[in-house]
C-alpha cells in the first residue's frame, strides 16, 4: 500500500529474489552461464552483519519517505483541521472494570481500542502516515488529538501517549490471573466454550459490526479482548518465559475479528512513527514469522513446553522400540520408564486450550490411541498445526501495519531488532534515565534528596520501574538510546506549599513535558512512601482541571 501511494521506494523483499539456475542431473556446474545474485538476498542473508544502528537509521528514512504532508493551520498553535480531535472515556473502561462484564464483545464496546476503532476505522491509511508536531508539544508527533471524557487533562502529548499504553494494557490483560480463574468462567460457574461465544456474538448488536453482524473469536478469551491469548506456558508455570501472548489460534474467524487484527497492526504502525513503543509482548515465534525467519520445534517450547516434551517423549518410545529391535537391551532398560503408546490420543492442545484431532494417514477410523507406526507422521502434522497457529490474525496484523509503515524492510531485522524496534524493550534501565536528567527550578543533582530519589528507582522492582515510567511520561518502555529520547526527563522544585511542608505532599508529574515534581523530603523513607504510593494511585490525568461529571465517574 505504501509504495502505491508514494511512488518508487526501495525495499528488500526474500521475493524479490532471482532465482539461481542448476546444474541438470550429471552436468558440470561450471557449465552454467554465471547468473549475478539478488542484491536483497545477499543483504538478507548478511543481515546479522549490519549494524543495528544503521539499519534503524535506514527505517526512519523509509518513514520520512512516506510520511503524509499535513497543511497546518495560521496560527502555529492552533491545531490543522487534518488533526482532528478523538473523544476517549477511560473511566468506563479500566481493565478492571471490563473484567466486570461477561461478554467478551461488550468489553470490546467499551474498552479505550473499540473506541479508538470506532473513531478511526473510517480513515484513510494517508491520514495515520501524519506526524504532525504542534507547538508545545515536546515534540510529541501525532496523526489525531485526545480528549479524555471526565479528566481535567489537555493533550500536550501525555493523553496521546497513554491511549496507547492503555490499548496494550486492554490486550493482555489476564483475566484467568487477575481473577485467580473467576473471570475466565461465564457467570454460571462453567467453562466458556467456542458455541458459547458465537451465541454471544448473535446476540449482541455491536456497533463495530455493521450490516448487523457481530464478532466471533472462534476461541477461548482469556484475555479481556480477544485477540491475544496468555501463552500456555504462563497457564502451566512452566518454562522461562511467561509473560508473553500469543495470537488468536482458531480457523474460520469472523471478518470483524479479522479487521480488529488489521486495526491493532494500524495501530502499531502509527506508534512507531510517532516515536512510541506499544508495551506488547508478543512471543518470539511471532516475530520470527513476521521478520522471515524459520520457525522450529525450539520456538514452540518458548510457547509451550509441555507439548514439545510430550512430542519428545514419543521420539523416545520410538528409539526405545528401535533399540530393542536390534537387541540393544541397556538401551531398552535405560527408557523403561517410558509411558505406554497407550498414554497418546491422536490429538493436541492449541493454545487456547481446544482439543484438535490429529489425521494421521492410514490409521484406523475407531483408532484412538497413537502406535509407533503412527509416530513419525503425528509428530509432524502437531508440529506444524503449532507453528502455524495464529497464522490467519497474523497475516491481517500485518496486513494493517504494512498501510502505515514499510513493513517489506523488516526482513532486514532479526526478531529481536523488529521487537524492539516496535515495541521496545521490557528493562527499564535507571543509568539510561539519569543520563537524560535535566534539573530545574534550583534542584540540584548533588542535592541530598536527589541522591534519595536515583536510590529508590535503583531499588524498584521491574513493574514499579514501569509504573513509575507511566507516571512521569506515560508510557511503559524507554527509547533504546539516549539520542532517541526525544526530550530530557526534568527534575523540578515544587511550587506553593509543597516547598514548605515537603512532608504533607506527593509528587506530581507532568507526562506531557516528562518532568517529576519532586518535594524535598525529610528523609529517603519517607519519599520512598510518597513516591510509590503517587505511582500506585495515579490512574487518571486531572492536573489541569477537574471534570468528574462525565459518564462513569457516577458509578465509583
Amino acid at each position: 500500500p505504501l509504495a502505491q501511494n508514494h511512488g518508487p521506494i526501495i525495499v528488500l523483499h526474500q521475493d524479490a529474489d532471482v532465482a539461481e539456475p542448476r546444474p541438470a542431473a550429471g552436468a558440470p556446474a561450471s557449465a552454467l552461464p554465471w547468473v549475478p545474485r539478488a542484491t536483497s538476498r545477499d543483504l538478507l542473508d548478511s543481515r546479522g552483519l549490519i549494524f543495528s544502528c544503521v539499519k534503524r537509521q535506514h527505517w526512519e528514512l523509509l518513514l520520512q519517505a512516506t510520511t503524509s504532508p499535513t497543511t497546518l493551520n495560521h496560527d502555529e498553535y492552533d491545531d490543522p483541521k487534518d488533526i482532528r480531535k478523538i473523544k476517549v472515556n477511560r473511566v468506563k473502561a479500566t481493565p478492571q472494570r471490563l473484567a466486570g462484564i461477561d461478554s467478551v464483545w461488550e468489553r470490546v464496546r467499551r474498552s479505550v481500542f473499540g473506541q479508538l476503532h470506532k473513531e478511526l476505522r473510517s480513515w484513510s491509511d494517508s491520514c495515520l502516515r501524519r506526524a504532525y508536531v504542534g507547538k508545545g508539544h515536546g515534540g510529541q508527533k501525532r496523526c489525531f488529538t485526545v480528549n479524555f471524557i471526565g479528566e481535567g487533562v489537555n493533550d500536550y502529548g501525555g493523553p496521546y501517549r497513554a491511549v496507547f499504553e492503555q490499548v496494550a494494557e486492554e490486550l493482555q490483560y489476564d483475566i484467568a490471573k487477575e481473577d485467580e480463574g473467576g473471570r475466565a468462567r461465564s457467570r454460571s460457574g462453567r467453562s466458556r466454550t467456542v458455541s458459547d461465544l458465537d451465541m454471544e456474538a448473535e446476540a449482541h448488536d455491536a456497533e463495530m459490526a455493521p450490516g448487523g453482524q457481530d464478532l466471533a473469536d472462534g476461541g477461548l478469551s482469556h484475555c479481556l479482548l480477544p485477540l491475544l491469548l496468555p501463552c500456555p506456558n504462563r497457564a502451566a508455570s512452566v518454562g522461562d518465559d511467561h509473560d508473553t501472548f500469543v495470537l488468536q489460534p482458531a480457523e474460520g474467524l469472523s471478518p470483524h475479528l479479522l479487521e480488529l487484527a488489521q486495526f491493532l497492526g494500524k495501530l502499531m504502525g502509527v506508534a512507531n512513527r510517532h516515536g512510541l513503543k506499544m508495551n506488547l509482548d508478543f512471543s518470539q515465534q511471532i516475530w520470527r514469522i513476521m521478520t522471515g525467519v524459520p520457525v522450529s520445534r525450539e520456538n514452540l517450547a518458548e510457547v509451550d513446553l509441555l507439548t514439545t516434551r510430550r512430542l519428545e517423549t514419543i521420539e523416545k518410545l520410538l528409539q526405545q522400540r528401535a533399540a530393542a529391535a536390534t537387541g540393544a537391551e541397556a538401551k531398552a532398560a535405560e527408557s523403561s520408564m517410558l509411558p505406554g503408546w497407550d498414554a497418546f490420543s491422536l490429538s493436541t492442545n492449541l493454545s487456547d486450550g481446544s482439543v484438535v484431532a490429529i489425521n494421521v494417514p492410514n490409521a484406523p477410523d475407531e483408532e484412538k490411541h497413537l502406535k509407533p507406526e503412527m509416530a513419525r507422521s503425528f509428530i509432524q502434522q502437531v508440529e506444524v498445526l503449532r507453528l502455524s497457529e495464529g497464522r490467519a490474525l497474523l497475516a491481517a496484523l500485518l496486513d494493517g501495519l504494512s498501510r502505515v509503515v514499510p513493513v517489506e524492510a523488516l526482513s532486514l531485522f532479526s526478531p529481536r531488532e523488529a521487537q524492539e524496534l516496535l515495541c521496545g524493550r521490557r528493562d527499564i534501565s535507571i543509568p539510561l534515565l539519569r543520563a537524560v536528567a535535566e534539573y530545574d527550578g534550583g534542584v540540584s543533582e548533588d542535592d541530598a534528596h536527589v541522591a534519595w530519589f536515583w536510590d529508590i528507582l535503583e531499588e524498584l522492582n521491574s513493574e514499579q520501574r514501569v509504573q513509575f515510567l507511566k507516571f512521569v511520561w506515560a508510557r511503559s518502555r524507554m527509547p533504546a538510546s539516549v539520542q532517541a529520547f526525544p526530550m530530557p526527563f526534568k527534575i523540578q522544585a515544587p511550587i506553593g506549599e509543597a516547598s514548605v511542608q515537603p512532608d504533607a505532599f506527593l509528587p506530581s508529574a507532568h507526562t506531557c513535558f516528562f518532568s517529576l515534581s519532586l518535594p524535598k523530603y525529610s528523609s529517603k523513607a519517607v519519599m520512598r512512601r510518597k513516591l510509590l504510593y503517587a505511582i500506585s494511585n495515579s490512574p487518571t490525568m486531572d492536573a489541569d482541571v477537574r471534570l468528574h461529571n462525565a459518564d462513569g465517574w457516577n458509578d465509583l
